[in-house]
């Protein structure tokens, strides 16, 4: 990890969301993906070690969903949360107010993917403006706003 880059936690129950984003970020040198979890639990389990400057929250997942991954870290980890789901906008039936107000720093709208074959393996990909409004949205949170520094470890 490069001392300039952030630390993010990729929270999503869709493997292939998660390889989207993963796909996604690898060339993005400010940010390096520190931890997968499955779930809101299996992320509780690996924050501490994990230590990110933020996480890629998506809200509907089964066992601990983002809600309650959200009201329950908000107040014990400094990490910023940012939530990554297809329920919320501003036609959507979560805002981006509401998840203020639970504690979320910002938010994304989790897009669709386009999935190409390529040879024996699958490419999950984002397209260009995707992967930039996302990449917008985590610097956001974290440095453009002045409000936090890349983590020492």
């Amino acid at each position: 990890m490069n001392d300039n880059s952030y630390k993010v936690m990729l929270v999503d129950d869709s493997s292939l969301a998660r390889r989207a984003v993963l796909h996604a970020l690898a060339s993005e040198p400010r940010l390096e993906i520190v931890a997968e979890a499955k779930d809101g639990n299996d992320a509780m389990r690996q924050l501490e070690q994990a230590c990110p400057d933020v996480v890629l929250l998506d809200i509907e997942m089964p066992g601990c969903n983002g809600i309650e991954f959200l009201t329950t870290v908000r107040q014990q980890h400094p990490a910023r949360i940012v939530v990554f789901s297809d329920k919320v906008g501003p036609e959507m039936p979560i805002t981006a107010e509401a998840m203020r107000i639970l504690g979320a720093h910002g938010t994304v709208r989790k897009p669709l993917f386009s999935i190409s074959k390529e040879s024996e393996t699958e490419n999950v990909t984002l397209d260009r403006d995707t992967r930039a409004e996302l990449i917008n949205a985590i610097m956001a949170v974290l440095g453009d706003d002045g409000l936090m520094a890349p983590s020492s470890k």
